[in-house]
């Protein structure tokens, strides 16, 4: 946002008398008042609040063309720079800052964009709106754009409030406390907790350094990272055209107090699979999401075990051999089968070393081998069945 410097002696008279004489209207309906803006004048250093509101409107306004366009993973590269949000006067009652977009007026504005910019003002609006009224944002509100919003107002002093749409009849007031009192209250109710988990990224914004992640059997979350080279891990996933395409994600994830999945707040690793859509398939996915802990002392499942026992899965499919499918404490995975009084196990450690045992309950006999590699594997797993 560009502040505009006013030359007292302008060489051409006629046209700043009727400049003045009809002032233009401001992109935002919007008042603040007490504390310091309480005094003729912007107070200096409250104008990061301005800067504050034009990211906002930039976030929201990329949000809602996403929702429009969703084969595109994110918006045009000149989306934003567009817009060009100036505070050209600040005119009296407490301080009502004049933002008007120089974009149109110099024609430099991409017309397909502008009604983005318009609705996320109003989106935002109704957003603060929400807040005010019943301490909740709208369920359509940009996940994206939650963090920034949260942002806006935080150089407030207790007595001190923006009131948007302060020339309508039903006027906002978002006050320091209530700011507070929501955008606090959820902060200090998120989990931030490391991990790895698995889903599926959508939206990948190379310029923000965003994504969307959809866990399994969860709803879709906004995600980020802060390492440039994570994009390239996170781009190659998008590559894949076969939905059995999942990815593990290893990083930093905040936390709801019902245990789902807020945000992304970093990736550290990822890693990325594919399993089909079956019952066995649905089972590996299930595993490859458990947490380090998730029995005593237990590892999350690795990777290359995951892999493995897909592999061995896929080959048994056609002869419908459906073994129950488990986890091991160390990060591996167990497949187990059942006929009369045989019981046959596969163990797949998490380095994917391998062992059989071969069980009977009525002759009390066991056998253990240790295949080499997984067509050693699954000939002994064929020769059980035969």
């Amino acid at each position: 946002m560009h502040n505009d410097h006013f030359d007292g002696g302008s060489d051409d008279a006629t046209d700043s008398a009727e400049a003045a004489s009809t002032p233009s209207e401001s992109f935002v309906d919007l008042r603040l008042t007490g504390g310091r803006f309480e005094k003729s004048g912007f107070p200096v250093n409250g104008l990061v609040e301005l800067e504050r509101l034009e990211e906002l409107i930039e976030t929201v306004a990329k949000a809602l063309w996403k929702r429009d366009n969703p084969g595109r993973s994110r918006a045009p590269k000149n989306f934003t720079s567009s817009f060009d949000l100036r505070l050209t006067r600040v005119d009296p009652g407490s301080v009502i800052p004049v933002l008007e977009r120089s974009d149109t007026d110099q024609g430099l504005f991409n017309a397909a964009f502008t009604d983005y910019f318009d609705a996320s003002m109003e989106v935002i609006e109704d957003a603060f709106a929400s807040i005010v009224d019943n301490l909740s944002l709208p369920d359509d509100f940009p996940e994206e754009a939650e963090a920034v919003m949260a942002r806006f107002g935080s150089s407030f002093h207790e007595d001190e409030r923006a009131i948007f749409r302060s020339a309508t009849a039903d006027p906002i007031s978002y006050s320091s406390s209530v700011r507070k009192e929501f955008f606090g209250g959820v902060r200090n109710t998120l989990l931030v907790q490391d991990g790895s988990h698995v889903g599926r990224i959508s939206a990948l914004d190379v310029d923000e350094q965003t994504f969307t992640f959809a866990p399994v059997n969860s709803s879709k979350v906004p995600g980020v990272y802060q390492d440039p080279q994570r994009w390239a891990d996170l781009h190659e996933v998008l590559k894949q055209e076969s939905d059995n395409y999942w990815v593990r994600l290893q990083g930093t994830f905040r936390f709801r107090p019902d245990s789902s999945i807020h945000s992304v707040a970093d990736v550290a690793s990822v890693e990325v699979f594919d399993v089909p859509d079956s019952d066995w398939g649905r089972r590996l996915l299930e595993l490859a999401d458990l947490q380090d802990g998730w029995i005593e002392e237990g590892e999350a499942v690795a990777t290359p075990s995951l892999e493995c026992a897909r592999e061995v899965l896929t080959h048994l499919a056609s002869k419908e051999l459906r073994p129950g499918i488990f986890p091991t404490p160390a990060g591996g995975i167990q497949l187990e089968w059942s006929a009369e009084d045989e019981r046959f196990v596969v163990a797949i450690s998490s380095d994917v070393e391998l062992e059989t045992r071969r069980s009977n309950r009525k002759t009390r006999s066991r056998t253990a081998k240790h295949p080499e590699d997984v067509d050693a594997l699954i000939q002994i797993i064929e020769e059980w069945v035969a």
